[in-house]
């Protein structure tokens, strides 16, 4: 629970997300200032809506997931109250989704998509994984397959 007017002045909930609509909004509050947790259960409810997509759905569609946090963090880079080390992070945490999307289509066989995600992850945030990470996705399709297979193993 927070109070309506920080609510609103977030942005309330941005229905053009699948999934993570809630994540997104937490990000948006957060900078609101602080906040807590209260363990008490306040209300108990239940909301079935057709159109509602789960987490455990998403397994079978796990780049929808993935694309939304990358949309998430995007939007949380063009705000201006972000301070340096918040956007640093923010940063990091859009490199990495990039890396784990292209990780992901590379399994699926889509190698042009897993190839760009790959340079979005270097471009965005510059770092030891993201380079190898682009310079395995310029390897034999079947290599590189491999080594997302056993990256995923361990």
């Amino acid at each position: 629970m927070c109070l309506k007017e920080c609510a609103i002045k977030a942005g309330l909930f941005d229905e053009s997300f699948v999934c993570n609509a809630d994540y997104d909004f937490m990000c948006r509050l957060a900078l609101q200032g602080s906040w807590g947790y209260c363990w008490d259960e306040l209300v108990v409810a239940y909301r079935r809506c057709e159109k509602t997509v789960s987490l455990s759905s998403l397994k079978k569609d796990y780049t929808v997931m993935l694309r939304n946090r990358i949309k998430t963090h995007s939007k949380l880079l063009e705000n201006q109250k972000l301070t340096k080390r918040e956007r640093r992070f923010t940063v990091k945490l859009l490199s990495s989704n990039y890396m784990e999307l292209g990780q992901h289509l590379l399994l699926q066989e889509d190698y042009q998509r897993a190839r760009e995600s790959f340079r979005l992850a270097f471009h965005s945030y510059l770092s030891v994984k993201s380079i190898l990470w682009s310079m395995v996705s310029k390897l034999p399709v079947s290599f590189s397959k491999r080594l997302v297979e056993y990256r995923m193993k361990r």
